[in-house]
């Protein structure tokens, strides 16, 4: 699956976005804070859909110091976060007396999800009449900070399938759709140079179940004679030619964890906030283990002339009294 558009309102450093006819590598043009928002409104589009996804936004947003700091509510996607500070959400939205973020976008579904639609189309008849063509879902998921500031409520406002629109909350949310979101969650990673790259591949190598293996393979075909072993102290590391990778460079090292966060976690999309180091061997190859990356480089879509207006940072949060 890939998204055809994308749609972010209310960010401090971004607040309006929208973006249309994507291809599968979107290049942002940056760095800079709007184009790291983008990254953000991603985040945000898919933490809403999955716990993981959540907890790495509030680590990104540097709202928890690490995942496990914040308490997720789920139903069974999420449904609310908080957490222990009380200031730095402030500067996340571009109106503190809203409190409001918006993502909205349009989703094109791979065969089998698709597939997987249809067979639900049993027990509900519009669904079979929204698949034809190019199945396509429109999401729309919004979240609200609460006034203290340490709380964000979060839910799936829309979902259209085609032209049809169904119930996407509560009760009335149908199993299948339950399901849908929640496998739409597990198809985002937004890669962090910090992530334990190295334990990752590691635990594919010992895996029993054969798809984490194929992921190993996948993720060696891509980066050459690199692979993982387990140092005497039990830390996980990548070798490359028997030696750390970090002898290869910082740039070939960093070229490697993006191979790694691509093949190894089953992600369709990945955010990298990076100009791309495989020259679109992530997206383009015949092996290809992604079906759409988000770079950023000195070319691409200028977020800023999209934006609608851009808060200085001297005016980030509420106003002092």
């Amino acid at each position: 699956m890939y998204l055809s558009s994308l749609t972010i309102h209310g960010l401090s450093d971004l607040p309006h976005f929208t973006a249309r006819d994507l291809g599968r590598t979107v290049t942002i043009h940056g760095p800079s804070p709007a184009a790291s928002a983008v990254g953000d409104g991603l985040s945000l589009l898919f933490g809403a859909l999955n716990e993981h996804a959540l907890r790495r936004l509030l680590v990104r947003w540097a709202l928890t110091p690490q995942e496990d700091a914040a308490e997720i509510e789920l139903d069974p996607i999420p449904t609310q976060a908080t957490w222990d500070d009380r200031n730095r959400a402030k500067d996340i939205v571009s109106d503190p007396t809203n409190r409001r973020l918006r993502v909205s976008a349009d989703i094109v579904l791979d065969p089998p999800m698709a597939a997987t639609l249809r067979a639900a189309a049993a027990t509900e008849p519009r669904l079979g009449l929204s698949l034809g063509g190019t199945p396509t879902v429109h999401i729309e998921v919004g979240a609200y900070f609460g006034a203290s500031w340490d709380v964000l409520s979060i839910s799936v406002q829309s979902v259209v399938i085609g032209a049809e629109r169904f119930p996407c909350a509560g009760k009335e949310r149908a199993a299948w759709m339950t399901s849908l979101l929640s496998d739409l969650g597990k198809r985002f990673i937004n890669h962090d140079q910090t992530r334990d790259h190295a334990r990752s591949a590691l635990d594919a190598l010992v895996s029993p179940f054969e798809e984490h293996h194929s992921a190993l393979v996948q993720f060696e075909e891509l980066v050459g004679n690199v692979r993982p072993a387990q140092l005497p102290t039990g830390d996980a590391c990548l070798l490359a030619d028997h030696r750390p990778i970090s002898r290869l460079g910082p740039g070939k090292m960093r070229a490697i964890h993006a191979a790694a966060s691509a093949t190894l976690h089953r992600a369709d999309i990945m955010w990298m906030g990076d100009p791309d180091p495989w020259d679109q061997a992530l997206t383009e190859s015949d092996s290809a283990p992604l079906e759409q990356l988000w770079t950023v480089d000195k070319e691409g879509i200028r977020p800023d002339e999209a934006s609608g207006g851009h808060r200085d940072i001297l005016s980030f949060g509420a106003s002092e009294e």
